[in-house]
């Protein structure tokens, strides 16, 4: 085979960018689509998608969209942050009426004759006062020819949250009118766990729930392998095993494995265990800086220190052992198991008063940042660099001696 007939890299690492193959969400995707169906009243039309940082989720959420359009309902995608009611109302949906007027949607005849007499056609006036999300989103469902209006939000965040419950407010209302009406949403576990305890968005808790496991073994030999083969190139047996192994069935794991070995040789055939092995370093460095480190910072030192003390163990950790090297009662450490557990989902008990990890490589992470805690300069000092000199003035602290000596 000729290098031309080898097409462009087919992975897509990054937040946001959609890969060939949705291994492993085939059953949602199907689903979901079923719930567009004509004449059919699913619980999918209030969906929810949670998960980790490069789990999927803004991927899933995109291939839920097109299934709703493959129905000829409209999508209003967006992204939650404060205004984005505003944006809706200002934005998205009047682009979306436009687009319905276009189709030779809701007119009305102001003129109309014969022999000569002009026949004029003019948009109908539907806000003719300041609009709302409810207004825009009712005018939208009334033009004929509209088969139903979906809104998708991804990044779901408490940050946004009186412009969300506006949103369920109007999607609540649309379905006790028995409207065509949809919200999808997308967000971080914790994220959605905070918006469920919030009392004007209760809806939540009624919706459909989809929480994105990582992927089996064969779906990750499936998401790694077909790219390869439909972009003209072949992956090695031993190579493709390896790299199921490396990433644990993380989806950003096999974007960046896929996508790196795949540029490591781009004008040969076959991707080889070599080319794996060299993609290794680079995605485990991603994994640390694009996953876990923004997973770990936004935790509370309560939490941190408890998943510190569980990376000492080189395998599952008993609840005994954290409690003698914590030094905190059972009970308040019990309250943050539960939070890692059900909130978080950083852990996950692997059997009675036993935890452990339950994102990759998120062991070793930790012991990297306990040993950066260990090196941590002193007193304003970095461990790589001499002691600096004491100020003009005064004396250096006691066993600290100056570089100037």
């Amino acid at each position: 085979m000729r290098r031309r007939e080898i097409s462009d890299n087919p992975f897509r690492p990054g937040f946001g960018p959609t890969p060939p193959e949705l291994a492993g969400r085939e059953a949602i995707i199907d689903a979901y689509g079923e719930a567009f169906l004509p004449g059919t009243w699913s619980t999918w039309r209030a969906t929810i998608i949670s998960g980790h940082r490069g789990i999927g989720k803004t991927t899933l959420l995109g291939a839920l969209e097109k299934e709703a359009a493959r129905a000829g309902w409209l999508v209003a995608s967006t992204t939650a942050r404060r205004g984005v009611v505003g944006e809706l109302v200002n934005d998205r949906l009047p682009r979306l009426q436009t687009e319905a007027d276009r189709r030779g949607a809701k007119t009305r005849i102001s003129g109309l004759g014969f022999a000569g007499v002009t026949v004029q056609r003019t948009v109908a006036d539907r806000s003719p006062t300041t609009p709302t999300l409810r207004g825009r989103v009712e005018d939208l469902l009334n033009i004929p020819g509209v088969t139903g209006l979906l809104i998708s939000i991804d990044e779901l965040n408490p940050r946004a949250v009186e412009d969300l419950a506006e949103v369920v407010d109007v999607v609540q209302h649309g379905f006790r009118e028995n409207r065509p009406i949809a919200v999808l949403g997308a967000g971080l576990f914790p994220d959605i766990a905070d918006l469920r305890r919030h009392p004007g968005l209760t809806f939540l808790h009624r919706a459909h729930s989809v929480e994105l496991p990582q992927l089996t073994y064969d779906q990750t030999l499936t998401a790694l392998r077909d790219p390869i083969t439909a972009g003209g190139r072949h992956i090695d047996e031993e190579a493709l095993r390896l790299a199921a192994a490396i990433t644990q069935g993380y989806p950003y794991l096999t974007q960046v494995i896929g996508a790196d070995a795949w540029d490591a040789r781009p004008d040969e055939l076959e991707i080889t265990r070599d080319d794996v092995e060299g993609a290794f370093p680079t995605a485990h460095r991603l994994m640390n800086e694009q996953v876990l480190r923004p997973t770990i910072a936004r935790l509370p030192d309560a939490l941190v220190d408890y998943l510190l003390a569980m990376a000492v163990d080189d395998g599952p950790s008993l609840a005994r052992d954290l409690e003698a090297r914590l030094g905190i009662a059972s009970n308040t450490l019990a309250n943050r198991r539960a939070r890692l557990l059900h909130e978080e989902r950083m852990i996950a008990a692997v059997g009675h008063g036993t935890v452990d990890f339950a994102l990759p490589y998120l062991r070793e992470f930790l012991r990297d940042l306990a040993a950066e805690r260990a090196n941590r300069h002193v007193l304003g000092r970095r461990p790589d660099f001499p002691p600096p000199p004491p100020l003009p003035g005064r004396a250096a602290p006691d066993g600290q001696g100056s570089a100037l000596r």
